[in-house]
């Protein structure tokens, strides 16, 4: 199935129409298998098997505050006055009170001790002398300041299902259940490229007709913020030998190919070709957008996926967020990061093209606000921005206060 720059079809400018895109790159998939890694490089990874508890928790009847330890149902008897029988701190091993009409002097985080139900905080009451203390409280509930056995999750409850992407409390959570090596989806081996003669290093001091490469570094740190880990960056020069040996050893090693630049029209736009004489098969060539037409996607004879994206800055990192991110995501387990968000003005919609409108956030009314640039090429523009809404094809006006997708850069 491929579709090129001009085969818009009736009522279009040119390319694949969004929503079909949307349809074609759902069925474009490519197998990612698992891995077991250490706890300490899980965080952003995606579970892939289902966590369970190893015993109740929490494991013991657990005292939450410290205080004192004693039966309620001594206290219903109008005692105020205890007799202190003991201490019970963290780590300790279970403790029992022999008298019910006495007391135990209790920390957070210890077993509360057997034959009490309640802890009393200890700026509720008053320490008499060494061994007694009072209740300064009116009445007492059992359970109060106890965090029971088992309340959470049983023992082989699940903690945490498959498909969760393990955050710094997920992290935390395989560590209290004893996991130090969980199951995840394998995370792709990614390479970001650019192409252009024009192009230099950051570092580097461009000359008059030269710029400083940007598009890989922020498609790279993207994928990064959206879980995907480091994407290894390179640059290749437009000579056709050397793209095709580079591009050749490319689609051996990686099993997504992100390329910026090359993709349109012109002359020197190479890479369709080049990718298509190497065996990947080109899905789509086009796409009735603004900004962003541009956009190339194929299957790599591997069958990973290589993405061909405009030059232009703004173009790059639109079509990275709407089609790239979401087909990632499928592909890796990770949650969607599309959101409904109300805009702050009205907008104009395209006749024939979707168009994607960079805004930035309006904190105070939670809105977004719709952000002026002079073109794809305007990197500088974006900068504040947050993502961009969608504005589907049409002639009439979208306005203010309409709920649209939103896509964060």
């Amino acid at each position: 199935m491929t579709n090129s720059f001009f085969d818009g079809g009736p009522g279009r400018t040119g390319g694949m129409a969004v929503e079909r895109v949307d349809q074609v790159l759902g069925e474009f998939s490519f197998p990612l298998g698992v891995e077991r890694t250490d706890l300490h490089a899980a965080l952003g990874r995606v579970l892939a098997e289902s966590v369970l508890a190893d015993r109740p928790v929490p494991p013991y009847n657990r005292v939450c505050m410290d205080g004192y330890a004693l039966c309620s149902s001594s206290f219903g008897k109008r005692q105020t006055e205890y007799v202190i029988h003991g201490e019970a701190r963290a780590g300790e091993v279970e403790k029992s009170l022999l008298d019910p009409q006495g007391c135990f002097e209790v920390m957070t985080g210890a077993v509360l001790p057997l034959g009490c139900d309640t802890v009393i905080p200890v700026e509720r009451t008053t320490r008499l002398d060494a061994s007694r203390m009072r209740v300064e409280v009116s009445e007492l509930s059992p359970g109060a300041n106890v965090h029971a056995l088992g309340r959470d999750r049983r023992a082989h409850d699940e903690v945490l299902p498959i498909g969760r992407r393990l955050g710094p409390v997920e992290v935390a959570a395989l560590a209290s259940l004893g996991i130090t090596k969980p199951l995840v989806r394998h995370r792709p081996r990614v390479v970001v490229v650019s192409s252009g003669d024009e192009l230099v290093p950051p570092q580097t001091e461009p000359l008059a007709h030269q710029v400083r490469q940007s598009n890989v570094w922020g498609i790279a740190a993207s994928l990064e913020a959206a879980g995907l880990g480091r994407a290894e960056l390179l640059h290749v020069s437009d000579e056709e030998a050397t793209l095709r040996q580079n591009l050749t050893e490319m689609l051996d090693a990686f099993e997504i190919v992100i390329l910026s630049g090359g993709v349109s029209m012109g002359k020197w736009d190479l890479l369709p070709s080049i990718l298509t004489s190497l065996g990947v098969v080109q899905i789509l060539h086009g796409v009735a957008q603004q900004p962003g037409l541009p956009l190339w996607i194929g299957k790599a004879p591997k069958g990973g996926l290589v993405a061909g994206l405009p030059g232009n800055p703004v173009s790059a990192m639109t079509c990275l967020a709407r089609h790239i991110h979401p087909l990632l995501e499928r592909a890796t387990g990770l949650p969607s990061r599309k959101q409904r968000i109300e805009i702050a003005e009205s907008v104009q919609r395209s006749v024939g093209k979707t168009r994607f409108v960079p805004v930035r956030w309006d904190l105070e009314r939670l809105r977004a606000i719709p952000v002026k640039i002079d073109g794809s090429g305007d990197w500088a523009g974006l900068v504040g921005s947050a993502g961009f809404v969608q504005v589907d094809p049409g002639t009439e006006v979208v306005a203010s206060g309409t709920s649209l997708d939103f896509y964060p850069w």
